[in-house]
C-alpha cells in the first residue's frame, strides 16, 4: 500500500475508455477512489487528470472539488472542435 500523505502528485491519464452511459459504473474516478487518492497526497500535492471527454472532465472537476484536500485550479476547457480539412485539390 501507499502510505497516507506520501505522494507529491498523482497523474491519471484517460481514465474513461467507455463514454457510453451504461459504462459509467466502470469509471475510475468515483468519489470513494478520489477520496483515497486525496488521502495519499502530501500537503500541497496535486492530482492531474487528463481526458478527451468533455463531459467526464466536468464531472471529474466537480467530483474532485467536493473533496476537502483536492481543488480544481482551473476549469476544464470548453469544447474545441478539430479544424476541418480543406477538400480543395492539391
Amino acid at each position: 500500500m501507499i502510505p497516507v500523505a506520501s505522494l507529491a502528485g498523482i497523474h491519471v491519464f484517460f481514465p474513461d475508455p467507455w463514454p457510453k452511459k451504461r459504462h459509467h459504473k466502470r469509471r475510475l474516478l468515483k468519489p470513494g477512489f478520489v477520496h483515497e487518492l486525496a488521502r495519499r497526497l502530501a500537503p500541497g500535492g496535486y492530482l492531474h487528470v487528463a481526458t478527451d471527454w468533455e463531459d467526464y472532465a466536468h464531472e471529474d472537476a466537480t467530483s474532485t472539488s467536493r473533496r476537502r484536500r483536492v481543488t480544481c485550479p482551473r476549469p476544464p476547457p470548453t469544447s474545441r472542435r478539430p479544424a476541418r480539412r480543406s477538400s480543395s485539390p492539391g
